[in-house]
C-alpha cells in the first residue's frame, strides 16, 4: 500500500480556471461555519411542499411543460459535466492505489483540484434539486415518502460529509453523478416529447 503523500493524480487533459483556482479549505470553513443553513432550507422545503399541496388541492394543475424540458436539461448537463470531471479521478484511485485508499483516503477532495472542485459543485447542487418536488406539487402528481424523504437526507448527508471530508463520499459522488446523468436526460426526453405532442394537438385543433 502506498503512502497517503505518495498519491499520484490523473493527467487531465485540460483543467478550467475555475478549477485550478479551487481552494478546499475555504469550502470547508464555509460549510462548516454555516452547517446550521441546511436545516433552514429543508424546513422552508417542507413548509413549501405541503403547504403547495394543500394549496393546490382546489387548483387546476400547472401543466409547466416548456420549463421542465428546461430544468431537466440544466440539470443533465450539470450532472453529465460532474461525472466527467469525477470518474477520471475515480478509475485512477482504483487502478493506483487500491479499493482501501479509494473508501479512506480523502484525497479526491484535498489533492485533487478537479474532483474538489465538482466534489463541492455536487454538495451544493442538491440545494436545487429540491426543485424537482416542486413541479411534483405544482403539477398534482403523487408526492410520495420516498421522494421527499431522499432529498432531505441527501442534502444533510451530503453538507455533513463535505465538513468532514468523509473518503468514502468519493464512491456516492461518482455513482450520483452518473445516474442522474442518464436519469435527468430521461426526464428532459420525455418532458419535450410532450410539450412537442401538446403543441401538435393545440395545432391540429386550429
Amino acid at each position: 500500500m502506498k503512502e497517503y503523500t505518495e498519491v499520484t493524480m490523473p493527467n487531465y487533459s485540460y483543467m478550467f480556471n475555475f478549477e485550478s483556482d479551487f481552494k478546499h479549505q475555504s469550502t470547508r470553513t464555509w460549510m462548516q461555519d454555516n452547517w446550521t443553513l441546511g436545516f433552514y432550507y429543508v424546513g422552508i422545503y417542507m413548509v413549501l411542499i405541503f403547504g403547495g399541496q394543500y394549496l393546490m388541492q382546489n387548483r387546476p394543475k400547472f401543466e409547466l411543460r416548456g420549463i421542465l424540458v428546461l430544468w431537466n436539461t440544466l440539470l443533465a448537463t450539470f450532472s453529465l459535466m460532474g461525472a466527467c470531471r469525477t470518474v477520471p479521478e475515480f478509475i485512477h484511485t482504483l487502478t493506483h492505489h487500491g479499493l482501501y485508499h479509494s473508501v479512506c483516503v480523502p484525497s479526491f477532495i484535498e489533492q485533487d483540484k478537479v474532483s474538489g472542485f465538482w466534489t463541492w459543485m455536487f454538495v451544493l447542487s442538491k440545494l436545487p434539486e429540491l426543485g424537482d418536488t416542486i413541479f411534483i406539487v405544482l403539477r398534482k402528481q403523487p408526492l410520495i415518502f420516498l421522494h421527499w424523504y431522499h432529498h432531505i437526507t441527501v442534502l444533510l448527508y451530503s453538507w455533513f460529509s463535505y465538513t468532514e471530508y468523509t473518503a468514502s463520499a468519493r464512491w456516492f459522488i461518482v455513482m450520483n453523478y452518473c445516474v442522474h446523468s442518464v436519469m435527468y436526460s430521461y426526464y428532459a426526453l420525455r418532458a419535450m416529447r410532450e410539450h412537442w405532442m401538446s403543441l401538435k394537438a393545440t395545432c391540429d385543433v386550429k
